[in-house]
C-alpha cells in the first residue's frame, strides 16, 4: 500500500499544469532599432527552453536558440541577437538584438520542455 502512494506522490509534480509568460505580449519597432524579448516560466526544476520565430508570410516555425539549463544557452540560429538565461531564476530566458533587421518581423514563441527536444 505504501509502495502506491509513494508512486502517486511522485507522478504529481510532472503533471501539475506549467504556464510561459512573454513580455512585451505585442511590439512594433522600425528595423535599426532594438528589441528585448523576455520569456518566464513556471515549469518545476531546471527545465529546457527554446526560442522560435513563425515568419510573418506564416508557415513553419523557425528555431532560434536553446536553453539546456540555468546560465547556459547554445549558438544562435540569427547572428545579430543574442540569448541569456539567468543563473539566479531557473525559468527565466531573454532574446535581444541592438539592431533588428526588417527580415526579423514575426511571431516569436517561447517554449520549456522537461527534455530535451
Amino acid at each position: 500500500m505504501y509502495l502506491h502512494l509513494i508512486i502517486l506522490i511522485v507522478c504529481l509534480a510532472p503533471c501539475l499544469p506549467q504556464n510561459i509568460l512573454q513580455s512585451p505580449p505585442l511590439i512594433v519597432i522600425s528595423p535599426g532599432e532594438r528589441v528585448k524579448l523576455h520569456c518566464t516560466s513556471t515549469a518545476t526544476g531546471d527545465p529546457y527552453m527554446y526560442w522560435y520565430r513563425q515568419p510573418m508570410a506564416g508557415g513553419a516555425l523557425v528555431f532560434i536558440v536553446r536553453s539546456l539549463g540555468k546560465g547556459s544557452a547554445d549558438e544562435l540560429t540569427l547572428t545579430h541577437f543574442k540569448a541569456n538565461r539567468s543563473k539566479d531564476r531557473e525559468a527565466e530566458f531573454t532574446l535581444e538584438s541592438d539592431t533588428i533587421k526588417a527580415e526579423d518581423a514575426g511571431v516569436y514563441y517561447c517554449a520549456w520542455s522537461s527534455t530535451e527536444v
